[in-house]
């Protein structure tokens, strides 16, 4: 083999050798970017499990939160009925007890009734026993004052008994409204139609917040509300809050006051009365927001000014910054 072609040889070899190093480059540059991708991925994919097991477990904490609530109302309700059984049998004691003062009442009427016929027939006799008569009369007196001490402690037991009748319809109506609370809070089904939030309220949704959810300042919120009986919810009071999940914080509702010029009010949670129709909420949230995700909470406000979160009631639409479908 001459020189030349031994030379020619050997760059036909280098070239060969500088592709195939290119190639395999190539493709470990490829590989390497799809590892990249695979493991980014992969964060992400972990991310989201991360995430959905954090959700996963508020939920359930909120879950057992209501269930707790739930049987503390249900014992209430326990209870109440034991106490008013236990007031109904002293009730039943006392008309007893009536019963039996009034029997004596009676019979001590009946010996003064009589004592006063024995001095009525001596006092026509032709000769008056004054004696006699002195002491029917001092008989009369003892009987009129048993009569009055029994009259008496019969007055005392009846009003007893008309004190222990009210507490009796106290516990009845507390009962009552325990058994409606729990009806509402268990069986009242919410559906939300839409949840958008804005910078204002005519403006365009946003689907994404930015830092202290500067671009978001508004909140429209429409649900159906449904319930087997559906008059038990209507002209009932409800309140629609908005929590920031990961501080535990509610974000009040910002409203100006017309009677106050000038005057800004802030309030937890947007008051409402049902009437059948769906619900439709407009809740001006301007203040800063910490976190990056938030749910939505509907609470039945009782008669006696009491909120109980309904079952139901609870939807997050905030997660990780990302407004999140229906």
């Amino acid at each position: 083999m001459t020189k030349s072609l031994t030379i020619i040889i050997s760059l036909v070899l280098l070239v060969s050798l500088g592709i195939f190093s290119a190639i395999q480059v190539k493709k470990l540059n490829k590989t390497k970017t799809h590892l990249s991708e695979q493991l980014k991925n992969i964060d992400n994919l972990e991310s989201t499990i991360e995430s959905e097991k954090e959700d996963k477990f508020l939920l359930t904490q909120l879950n057992t939160d209501l269930q707790d609530e739930n049987q503390i109302l249900r014992d209430s309700i326990i209870k109440l009925n034991e106490v008013i059984a236990d007031l109904r049998r002293k009730v039943q004691q006392q008309d007893d007890l009536i019963a039996e003062l009034q029997s004596k009442v009676n019979y001590l009427q009946s010996q003064y009734n009589t004592k006063k016929q024995d001095i009525a027939l001596l006092s026509r006799k032709e000769t008056v026993d004054q004696n006699a008569i002195a002491a029917i009369e001092a008989e009369k007196a003892v009987i009129k004052k048993q009569i009055d001490n029994f009259q008496s402690e019969q007055s005392d037991m009846m009003t007893v008994k008309l004190e222990t009748e009210s507490i009796i319809q106290d516990k009845m109506e507390s009962e009552d409204r325990f058994r409606k609370i729990v009806d509402v809070v268990n069986n009242t089904r919410i559906r939300f139609q839409d949840i958008q939030i804005k910078m204002d309220r005519t403006g365009n949704p946003v689907t994404r917040l930015i830092t202290d959810g500067k671009n978001w300042k508004h909140t429209s919120i429409n649900f159906f509300m449904n319930h087997d009986d559906s008059k038990v919810l209507l002209d009932q009071q409800f309140l629609v809050k908005i929590i920031d999940m990961d501080f535990q914080e509610e974000i009040p509702l910002i409203q100006s006051n017309p009677m106050a010029e000038q005057k800004i009010e802030e309030k937890i949670g947007a008051p409402f009365y049902y009437d059948g129709n769906l619900v439709e909420i407009d809740y001006n949230n301007s203040k800063p927001k910490r976190g990056k995700n938030f749910e939505v909470q509907v609470y039945y406000k009782s008669d006696d000014g009491e909120e109980y979160l309904l079952l139901d009631g609870v939807k997050q639409f905030i997660r990780d910054g990302n407004i999140v479908g229906l």
